[in-house]
């Protein structure tokens, strides 16, 4: 299922003729269309369409779910009165296609509605509107930075640990990158780049095998079990 959640400052469904327009300016033509649920109906290019319904009341996951530097302030969060939930429905695609159609139609939503923050339905996190847009427009093709969650947690030795969390929806596996805890920013871009590499090209990473940031560099891909205990094996990279 493709789902996406806004956070919203106001109990109120988006305009329909704004969002038209907003849709339109950021290159996804849109046409509104009546439904029997209630819900607001925009049919996309691809002839899906997106559902958006009113969910007036605070999203209940805010107050326990991870937050990470792309979040909105949590306290504004939480005090959100109200979020929409926005189904993809009619597009027999695969999941990754369906995504980024979604995450394009959530775009349009940013300047279309009073927005707080919002997330893809298989996230971790919600996003700021700007660093959502941001993430979108800069690779609307593939825009990893909101299809693929990154978690970070403290390892032994003066080292910390980067996870990605949305890969496995792709068929991918997941990263698991170490670095010292000063280059936690490096190991989270790596992480990225990765992530964007293997979701366009068909090429297997071998046990055993070297990566590298450059033509020097020799990181040992392992891989082993999930960090959390939990869900399959992961790839594992160190960082010096």
């Amino acid at each position: 299922m493709t789902l996406g959640f806004v956070l919203v400052r106001e109990a109120l469904l988006p305009n329909a003729e704004g969002l038209v327009a907003a849709a339109t300016a950021v290159g996804l033509p849109l046409k509104a269309t009546t439904t029997d649920s209630g819900a607001q109906g925009y049919t996309l290019p691809s002839g899906a369409v997106a559902l958006v319904s009113l969910m007036p009341a605070p999203h209940p996951d805010v107050p326990t779910m991870w937050w990470g530097p792309t979040s909105p302030d949590r306290e504004t969060a939480a005090k959100a009165p109200a979020h929409y939930i926005v189904m993809l429905t009619g597009r027999a695609e695969g999941d990754r296609e369906n995504d980024v159609e979604l995450a394009r139609f959530l775009c349009a939503l940013t300047t279309a509605a009073p927005v707080v923050g919002m997330m893809m339905g298989h996230g971790l996190t919600f996003h700021t509107p700007e660093f959502f847009l941001a993430a979108v427009k800069s690779n609307r093709d593939l825009p990893t930075l909101v299809l693929v969650d990154i978690t970070w947690a403290r390892e032994a030795a003066g080292r910390a640990s980067v996870v990605t969390h949305g890969m496995s929806r792709y068929g991918k596996e997941e990263f698991y990158i170490t670095a010292p805890q000063a280059e936690i920013n490096a190991a989270r871009e790596y992480a990225y780049m990765l992530c964007s590499w293997m979701l366009t090209e068909e090429y297997e990473l071998p046990t055993g095998d070297t990566l590298g940031r450059t033509s020097d560099e020799k990181l040992e891909i392992q891989r082993v079990p999930h960090p959390s205990g939990e869900g399959d094996e992961v790839i594992r990279l160190d960082l010096p």
